[in-house]
């Protein structure tokens, strides 16, 4: 389901997850730079009370996304991805929210819940059903000075932060384009660098 893992151990003896060089030089080697007006290598998002989006045109229909970069200030409850979003608004979730020690929490939230079983079991769709919220997947005290990664590829979106993982197919749209992201920022002001967005050819899949 995900991309090849790397798998280390860091000073402190606990294993530490990665992207290894070769997948990367691959990414790197055959992915493709987004164009030049939407190549943002700064971003600068603030809000105050509420919460603020961007949403880059990439006309990228169903390719591949990757995306990196690097946390260069953050003063916000949270911010993070819009991932997968739908004609309504809706959107699954990549949430960074920064603790006062310093290290982040990173989750992927899904904002698309399944019927009731009222009219689930009268059409009898069996969709499931989160048990514990639309949280589906969450680390903590996470170190973020080496960047985040993320990859989205159909309905799989992987994400490599702070020696983690975080992995999970995520129902889409049928109408929406499986690549299509955006940021968001609530309540604060983050800037992001070092931003590095390529989309997929048809000879560079993993």
């Amino acid at each position: 389901m995900g991309l090849p893992r790397e798998v280390s151990a860091d000073s402190h003896g606990h294993l530490s997850i990665s992207l290894p060089q070769e997948v990367q030089e691959h990414i790197s080697r055959t992915y493709q730079p987004v164009s030049r007006a939407e190549k943002l290598e700064d971003l600068h998002l603030t809000s105050l009370g509420a919460t603020a989006t961007i949403w880059p045109d990439l006309s990228c229909g169903m390719r591949d996304l990757y995306i990196r970069f690097d946390i260069k200030t953050c003063d916000a409850h949270s911010f993070g991805m819009l991932l997968h979003p739908s004609g309504d608004g809706k959107a699954h979730k990549l949430q960074i929210s920064p603790s006062a020690k310093g290290d982040y929490t990173v989750s992927l939230f899904t904002d698309f819940p399944p019927l009731d079983d009222f009219w689930a079991d009268q059409y009898k769709l069996y969709v499931p059903r989160p048990v514990d919220g639309p949280e589906l997947v969450r680390h903590e005290s996470l170190d973020l000075s080496t960047g985040i990664t993320v990859l989205i590829k159909g309905q799989t979106v992987q994400v490599l932060c702070g020696g983690r993982s975080l992995c999970f197919r995520l129902p889409t749209p049928a109408a929406t384009p499986v690549a299509s992201f955006g940021w968001f920022v609530e309540d604060g002001t983050i800037e992001l660098t070092n931003l590095d967005v390529r989309l997929s050819s048809n000879k560079s899949r993993i």
